[in-house]
């Protein structure tokens, strides 16, 4: 049994609330969510604002707090995904939409 699961079972009697199996590590939807963003920030910082790549990877690692070396190996694993971004070549207002929480400027 999981470290607290026990405490739960005999605080409640009702054993069926409790998952038969709980999912480990990140959750593979936020993850896929957080490189699409990324992508499209790295874009951003790249092509709009015509940064090199070791300032965009540094703006990038603060942004989403994961380490540079991080963000080159989710870059590496999905070129083709990045490459669509490139492609695309995103209006800002979509993306103010899209990610409303991010400054586009």
């Amino acid at each position: 049994m999981q470290r607290g699961v026990r405490i739960f079972t005999n605080l409640n009697d009702d054993s069926s609330l409790i998952p038969n199996s709980i999912s480990k590590g990140r959750s593979k939807t936020l993850l896929d969510e957080r490189n699409r963003c990324m992508f499209y920030r790295y874009w951003y910082y790249s092509k709009r604002h015509k940064m090199r790549y070791d300032e965009v990877l540094k703006r990038l690692s603060r942004e989403f707090n994961i380490a540079e070396q991080t963000i080159i190996n989710v870059i590496s694993r999905n070129q083709n995904s990045l490459k669509e971004v490139y492609e695309e070549t995103p209006k800002i207002t979509t993306l103010r939409r899209e990610f409303e929480y991010l400054t586009w400027k």
